[in-house]
């Protein structure tokens, strides 16, 4: 068997380090010896000789076949393995980085910056390009203004201007702000330098501004210079378009050091003062382990810079004083000078990644509700200056998604879902937040809403009961999650209190769900049926995505519909029932769980269900509700009684062949 370019198999001795496991398994397959007896390979030798010309037919159509694929499987994999040597050499040459890893200990080689930029354009393309392609052009909103690093001034952006985004802590620091007094004399060429303005710019931005030109690149986007800040109807429009503009960034800038605008860049040679690199080795991968720990940055506690980090492709990272790369593909060091993941010692690296949501943003053409479970637990941990920011801070990602869900977002909850939404649960103790007087913001706070509350939610318990996808994750412990469907019992609408707004809240996930099994009637435009094999079952997949196969269809709103925003409307309004109980002992609710967990006692003192209080853990407890008095219960004439109300159904469906989860068995 001969290998492309003349390589006979006598000088393959053993496969090249980087050529797939698969392959080389398919070459030593290629080279056994044929089994005694037969005439090829493979072939029973008691075969009469009309069988065995069948059998040697066959063979030799399935040894071509193999021989067709085996070769495409070895050109495919020397190509990449041409292509990443290719790669590591330019990598070498572009960041003019020494075998021994060595860093300057004051400044950063902003060579080795470019050199991330252009090995990521050449090799890795259209996976770290944007916008994604499921995603319309047309929709992908973009700035209004942006700062033109080499005349010093603000321009109106055009859709062509290439552009890098900032990413910082804004703190205390005091800043010049654009504002419509100003927007003229700032689109003079050479304002932003004059010094009565240069000194008004806060350190971060200035050195950012100074970090662009050197990159080559023209034009810079940073919020407090390029959104009006007094223009409430561009402000919202940019606020609510924030997740675009950062996908749209040709790189996001993040400096993630110091606590305001005001710390600056370090080690930006003939723009600020030297780094001081401490004395770990990032070469090492222990020292590595140290330099890509980011959890202690100021910058990752932040509620606004979510958004940010979710949604910006290329990030350049300014982070204990050193610099790091992250991509849709790669995570890179100054040290580095070759993909770290590809290093002896380093195959731990996927640990090490920035954030949860390295790889990108998922844009998938239906709307994902475990993804937007996930998000909002990472934002509800993060901090806000402004308690009242939890709704703006999170609007670019609500505005992102509401390309794929159904309806607006009400206060954070997504609307076609809201029998869902309403069901989020508390996984640590949580705090009421109290909107700030001092803020000229004063988006509504609901109880109803996670919006409301500051602190952890229980992602895995809130995404399990979405029950339209067939195929779900198990979790750590193998066991894949009951089908938990929620079931409507209200009509909601919603209000601004005064009685001049109100409005239904179209809770539309379930619209086709009651007809889709009968075969008579048709499916909404792009779904189809998919019956399993060997079973009475069907499966539902929508032309836009049909690897994913769903229990029944819902809502998939076409790629160019306009999203639908909505004014937060802080009152729920419904006619439901009452019941009072008593909240009995405090329980374990699972491992990860440290929000107060309470039995639910009926009237009889019987276990009725448990509910999860936004309190802090305490041995001591202060029911909600108020005090009456019931001869129905036999353990007090006095006890602690808790209104609840009725607002929706529902029921598990657990499946025995995908383990069972221990909380949905009885006691």
């Amino acid at each position: 068997m001969s290998q492309p370019n003349g390589t006979s198999d006598a000088t393959l001795h053993g496969p090249d380090p980087l050529l797939s496991d698969y392959s080389y398994a398919l070459l030593l397959e290629s080279q056994e010896e044929p089994l005694e007896g037969s005439g090829a390979p493979g072939v029973n030798p008691c075969y009469n000789q009309g069988e065995q010309q069948d059998a040697d037919f066959a063979y030799a159509f399935q040894l071509q076949n193999e021989a067709e694929d085996l070769q495409a499987l070895f050109i495919e994999d020397m190509e990449k393995l041409q292509e990443r040597r290719l790669m590591e050499i330019s990598w070498k040459e572009a960041n003019h980085v020494s075998n021994s890893g060595e860093i300057d200990p004051q400044w950063i080689d902003v060579n080795c910056l470019r050199g991330w930029l252009q090995t990521c354009d050449h090799v890795h393309g259209a996976q770290c390009n944007t916008p994604p392609g499921n995603v319309s052009a047309s929709l992908i909103a973009r700035p209004r203004w942006l700062i033109d690093v080499c005349r010093g001034c603000l321009v109106r952006a055009s859709p062509e201007d290439r552009y890098v985004a900032l990413s910082y802590v804004w703190g205390n620091a005091e800043s010049i702000k654009l504002t419509k007094s100003n927007l003229s004399e700032f689109q003079r060429s050479g304002a932003l330098w004059e010094i009565k303005i240069l000194l008004a710019i806060p350190r971060t931005v200035r050195d950012v501004m100074e970090l662009v030109r050197l990159l080559g690149e023209n034009f810079l986007w940073v919020d407090c210079l390029c959104i009006v800040q007094d223009d409430e109807d561009t402000k919202h429009d940019q606020i609510n378009s924030m997740a675009s503009i950062y996908l749209n960034a040709y790189v996001t800038i993040i400096a993630a050091n110091g606590w305001d605008a005001n710390h600056g860049l370090r080690g930006i040679k003939g723009v600020s003062e030297a780094r001081q690199l401490s004395t770990y080795n990032p070469y090492h991968p222990n020292g590595l382990v140290e330099g890509l720990q980011p959890y202690n940055s100021i910058w990752y506690t932040r509620g606004w810079t979510l958004q940010e980090l979710v949604f910006s492709c290329r990030k350049i990272m300014f982070h204990y004083q050193t610099a790091i790369w992250e991509c849709n593909c790669a995570v890179w060091h100054e040290a580095s000078n070759a993909y770290l993941d590809e290093r002896p010692g380093f195959d731990h690296l996927n640990e090490l990644k920035l954030s949860p949501w390295t790889g990108g943003f998922q844009f998938t053409p239906w709307p994902n509700f475990q993804q937007y479970a996930g998000l909002v637990w990472d934002f509800n941990k993060r901090r806000l200056s402004y308690p009242q920011d939890a709704i703006p801070a999170f609007a670019g990602i609500t505005a992102t998604l509401s390309r794929t869900f159904e309806g607006a977002f009400l206060c954070g909850l997504p609307e076609m879902f809201f029998e869902t939404a309403l069901l989020w649960q508390p996984l640590s103790p949580v705090q009421r937040r109290v909107a700030n007087t001092s803020s000229s913001t004063q988006s509504p706070l609901p109880s109803w809403s996670w919006v409301g509350w500051a602190g952890e939610v229980d992602r895995r318990d809130w995404a399990n009961r979405y029950d339209y996808l067939s195929h779900r994750k198990t979790d750590a412990r193998g066991i894949q999650p009951p089908i938990s469907e929620v079931i409507a019992s209200v009509v909601w609408h919603c209000g601004d209190g005064s009685g001049k707004q109100k409005r239904l809240v179209l809770n539309s996930s379930k619209r086709y769900k009651s007809n889709c099994n009968d075969e008579t009637k048709a499916l909404p435009a792009g779904w189809y049926r998919d019956p399993l094999l060997g079973t009475t079952d069907i499966e539902f997949r929508h032309v836009a995505d049909p690897k994913v196969a769903f229990r029944y269809p819902i809502p998939v709103l076409h790629p160019t519909a306009n999203p639908v925003i909505r004014e937060p409307l802080p009152y729920l309004f419904c006619r439901t029932g009452r019941a009072w109980f008593r909240l009995g002992d405090q329980i374990d609710d699972h491992v990860d769980c440290t929000a107060v967990t309470r039995v639910i006692i009926d009237a009889s003192d019987s276990w009725a269900g448990f509910i999860r209080l936004p309190e802090v853990h305490s041995t001591s407890f202060k029911p909600w509700g108020n005090e009456i008095t019931t001869s129905a219960s036999k353990s007090a004439t006095n006890s602690s009684f808790c209104e609840l109300i009725a607002i929706s159904e529902g029921q598990a469906l657990i499946l025995p062949e995908n383990g069972v989860d221990p909380s949905w068995l009885p006691a």
